[in-house]
């Protein structure tokens, strides 16, 4: 599973930087941070073409791993890249079932302040689908344990068209719905126009596969997270080719120390926030390999002169993480 994946390279894409306090970055800044630390290693030729596509094969290959897992981790709560880009197209609240329920319990004041009429992002455990003759099927939560009758109750805005879904799902089942709140009735709390989260986790992958892809066409004006997310991938790809090798056939389950090493190495702090802190020489070593890699792909991509070090592009700004940021704060 790539749980433990993700988590890393959230670490980076929404808290890391919160910490960093990244701002923006421009092309020419990334270029420069990944240069060489002398002429000579400047003018070294670039790695065989066949070796920066097999890297960005596999760039690919495990984001799209990535995302297929963000959407089970949704259903568990964790905070992921679907959050924030879900974040950025209308406004929600997330939240557990029981965790609507338990704010009922305080009062329906309470629970109608929180949740009625706002768009929340449901999780929860099924505890029932009814379909009762001529009624649309509604969906209910678990809101206590397996014994316990308490639940929030779900009705979808076109049963009809997530009827296979709904069909689907099975109890003690896991899932997440976007819906309404809509109060409470007998002591139920209830959301309505309710829909599986897929329609817009479909259109986030793309965006961000799209935006990935964007970069490994030589156009480097994404978001800043889509910067760190490509540069965890393609530095795990050059510090691990036989990983790299057995993802391309198949089997993407990464080792967690892997990754945390890579993402965990001072690299990060050094390239986008411009930090300079004092290594030994076995990380110096290590650090001076993963520019050369990154310095590489550039020169390979016509993005720098590996001569000058100055971009053979107009030179753009990539996007800082101001609304990230404030989305995590939101969600800490």
């Amino acid at each position: 599973m790539l749980k433990s994946f993700i988590n890393s390279l959230l670490l980076f894409t929404l808290a890391g930087t919160v910490s960093w306090e990244c701002q923006a970055l421009t092309l020419a800044e990334f270029a420069a941070a990944n240069a060489p630390d002398n002429a000579e290693e400047s003018a070294q030729a670039p790695a065989d073409e066949a070796l920066f596509r097999e890297r960005e094969q596999f760039v690919m290959k495990i984001n799209e791993a990535m995302m297929k897992e963000d959407r089970e981790a949704i259903k568990h709560g964790a905070v992921t890249m679907f959050d924030y880009c879900l974040s950025t197209k209308i406004s929600f609240k997330k939240s557990s079932a029981r965790a609507m329920y338990a704010t009922y319990e305080i009062s329906q004041a309470r629970g109608n302040q929180d949740f009625l009429d706002k768009r929340v992002l449901l999780r929860g455990t099924v505890a029932e689908v009814r379909n009762a003759a001529g009624k649309d099927p509604e969906l209910f939560f678990r809101a206590g344990d397996k014994t316990s009758p308490h639940a929030v109750r779900a009705v979808f805005a076109s049963p009809a068209a997530a009827a296979a879904k709904i069909a689907a799902l099975k109890k003690d089942e896991d899932t997440a719905l976007l819906c309404t709140g809509a109060g409470i009735t007998d002591e139920t709390p209830e959301v309505k126009d309710c829909e599986f989260i897929d329609r817009y986790a479909d259109d986030c992958e793309k965006e961000e596969l799209s935006a990935i892809d964007s970069i490994q066409h030589g156009n480097f004006k994404v978001p800043i997270t889509v910067l760190g997310n490509w540069t965890l991938t393609y530095l795990i790809a050059a510090e691990s080719p036989d990983f790299m090798k057995e993802c391309l056939k198949g089997n993407c389950e990464p080792n967690q120390k892997l990754f945390e090493s890579v993402f965990g190495s001072a690299y990060f702090p050094m390239v986008f926030k411009g930090v300079k802190p004092r290594l030994s020489p076995p990380e110096q070593k290590r650090i001076s390999a993963m520019k050369a890699a990154v310095w590489q792909y550039l020169i390979y991509k016509k993005i720098t002169d590996p001569a000058t070090g100055k971009l053979l592009v107009p030179d753009t700004e990539i996007p800082d993480l101001t609304l990230v940021n404030t989305y995590v704060k939101k969600t800490k």
